[in-house]
């Protein structure tokens, strides 16, 4: 392009510009290489440019194993690679969620649960033995809770997929390997800083969007059955189980205690009610998590360094709330031309708080029924029946026990259910250059993991008072002996897991004209100690801290049994 602007005239194949001064003119092509001139106008003759091809230049693909890096091409097994171009192309507070969208391969399967998704490398594996892939991080195996890991921080990811990994890492390897690499510090590198904050909201999710039977067809199944007496071992069981909304006026009708036109006219209510809809309006809200992190690194001939701060705060879509902090400290320092000592240093705090019920998570007896209410037109609390036919148990104690009714719309505010979780690794490492082509390695690293979680049932909650009405004994002169004292039930449950690693490590690699050798040899001790205890406090009360006693010794009658 002429640096003066001059005007220009422009015809087929050729063109003339029309200017006194000097001019540098500029040839840009698509495939070819940039060309630049610089020109005295008029010109004495014709000019001619020729153009050079450009050849594009590939990043070598190098694979991590956990024990050494090899070029891609020079793997014999089936590996995949993900960098942090791909992965930083998601944004979650997971690093597995980022995983499932940029690596092929791998499946995350979360099922209809709220726990631990299942991570699986080429599918399920087996039926019933353990299916998850064994996870390295930063060259050692990792047994802590992934979900740890800030994804802001990972460099790459390396999946070994065949039986290659089990040469590599042994039976631990059968479901596959995930190597993942933490982003290192650089020699002679400016001090650099990043940093980055997401905002993610989601609406309500939509739950019409799961294929489920109809209320209508659901209730055309259950009369169709109780005609057949399939529910008659329930309707005459001396344990008094939950009939549904449905099979329990039909029974009553069938006893003579309802009339048939105010059974239908009750069957054809329930069959316009979508329990989904009571979900979404009730118990669902938008979802908002913030992310924020903040890295710098430096390094200079002999030393380089990189620090890393990471914080999120995610609310789910049922309230549930999920806040971690991640702090990382790592160097690199050169004090002679043939070592290389490095540090490191991880520290992760996470806290969790549990919201309110999913669609799905209550249940009758042992499923849930598609018009299932728990709230009137109004916004009132309904009874749900739970863990007896209603009837039946509104009968017991004479009114004397604790309220037996379940109530799903408030019930799950009165649990608690929170966790924290602190996590510490600290690794360091030595490499000793012996002569050409040969090094020595040597690592170790501590891995330090402990977990408080408190479940607290409060003394209205269905829980407690199902719990305590069922050990309660009505005695001949009317009064009550609660053998399950009143107040909250508290669970506490607290773990640690404690791991020393240590390697000796020989890495030979050379290369001898056309002919390259690599190969390694040495030696690794693992040390792992997992302890966990589980506390029940009955009678708990939270603004004392006191809790009641209970005879563990002697067995007591259960109030349905004395009915």
């Amino acid at each position: 392009m002429p640096k003066p602007s001059p005007r220009q005239t422009k015809t087929e194949n050729s063109a003339s510009v029309q200017t006194e001064k000097r001019i540098s003119l500029v040839i840009l092509g698509k495939g070819y290489e940039e060309k630049v001139f610089s020109l005295e106008l008029p010109l004495s003759e014709s000019l001619r440019i020729y153009l050079s091809e450009k050849v594009a230049q590939i990043d070598e693909v190098v694979l991590t194993t956990g024990y050494q890096k090899i070029p891609k091409e020079r793997s014999t097994g089936s590996f995949s690679s993900v960098g942090k171009t791909a992965l930083n192309t998601q944004v979650s507070t997971n690093i597995l969620d980022r995983l499932a969208a940029t690596a092929n391969g791998v499946v995350i399967s979360r099922g209809t649960s709220q726990g631990t998704p299942q991570i699986m490398v080429r599918g399920l594996s087996t039926i019933q033995g353990p299916k998850a892939p064994l996870i390295v991080v930063d060259n050692f195996p990792y047994e802590g809770d992934i979900s740890n890991l800030n994804p802001n921080i990972v460099e790459n990811i390396t999946i070994l997929k065949d039986a290659a990994a089990a040469s590599i890492w042994g039976a631990r390897a059968a479901n596959g390997v995930i190597v993942i690499t933490t982003k290192g510090a650089k020699y002679n590198q400016p001090i650099t800083v990043d940093f980055n904050t997401f905002l993610t909201t989601s609406p309500k999710p939509d739950l019409n969007y799961l294929k489920v039977i109809s209320s209508a067809d659901f209730i055309d199944v259950e009369q169709e059955l109780f005609k057949k007496n399939f529910y008659n071992t329930d309707i005459n069981s001396s344990s008094h189980p939950v009939l549904s909304p449905v099979v329990d006026p039909l029974n009553k009708e069938k006893k003579g205690l309802l009339s048939h036109e105010t059974v239908q006219k009750e069957i054809e209510r329930l069959k316009g009610i979508d329990s989904r809809d009571r979900f979404k309006r009730y118990m669902y809200q938008p979802l908002e998590n913030r992310q924020y992190s903040l890295s710098m690194a430096g390094g200079a001939p002999q030393f380089s360094w990189t620090s890393s701060l990471g914080y999120d705060d995610n609310t789910g879509n049922l309230g549930e709330n999920y806040q971690r902090m991640n702090l990382r400290f790592q160097n690199n320092w050169q004090p002679f031309k043939n070592l290389t000592l490095n540090t490191g240093i991880f520290f992760t705090h996470s806290a969790t708080r549990n919201g309110r019920s999913d669609y799905g998570s209550i249940i009758m007896k042992t499923n849930a029924v598609p018009y299932m209410e728990m709230a009137d037109t109004n916004g009132n609390a309904l009874i749900v029946s739970k863990s007896f036919e209603q009837g039946y148990k509104s009968g017991l104690g004479n009114g004397k026990l604790l309220d037996w009714n379940y109530y799903p719309l408030t019930d799950w505010q009165h649990f608690s259910g929170t966790g924290r979780s602190s996590e510490i690794i600290l690794n360091t490492g030595l490499n000793y250059k012996i002569l050409k082509g040969l090094d020595a390695d040597l690592k170790y690293q501590y891995q330090r993991t402990t977990g408080l979680s408190n479940s607290l049932y409060d003394e209205e909650s269905y829980y407690v008072r199902d719990y305590v009405n069922r050990f309660t004994v009505i005695n001949s002169n009317g009064s009550l002996t609660y053998n399950v004292p009143k107040g909250s039930i508290l669970d506490k449950t607290t773990s640690q897991l404690l791991i020393n690693n240590f390697r000796g490590q020989l890495n030979f690699n050379r290369g001898f004209g056309k002919h390259q050798v690599t190969a390694i040899a040495g030696g690794e001790v693992r040390d792992a100690n997992s302890q966990s205890a589980n506390t029940r406090y009955y009678g708990y009360d939270p603004n004392n801290l006191s809790f009641g006693t209970v005879d563990f010794k002697n067995k007591y009658p259960l109030m349905v049994s004395l009915h």
